[in-house]
């Protein structure tokens, strides 16, 4: 497995603001593959979590983790 950094963005649009977490490869020197994970509908946030469950599971986050580590 090799190290990854996230980095925390938001855009600011007309229509309101729209945050995202980008995870990257530690070690990226040259172009690599690209994947968004959009959550889904209500209240679930870029990490997967939803305050109508029990406790957050962070699925999205741990996917995109894992994907930028591999």
């Amino acid at each position: 497995m090799t190290s990854h950094t996230t980095t925390d963005i938001r855009l600011d649009l007309s229509c309101g603001s729209l945050g995202a977490a980008v995870d990257e490869p530690g070690d990226a020197s040259q172009p690599c593959p690209v994947v968004v994970l959009l959550a889904g509908s209500g209240p679930t946030d870029h990490d997967g979590d939803n305050p109508l469950l029990a406790a957050p599971i962070g699925n999205l986050r741990q996917i995109g983790e894992a994907l930028a580590r591999h």
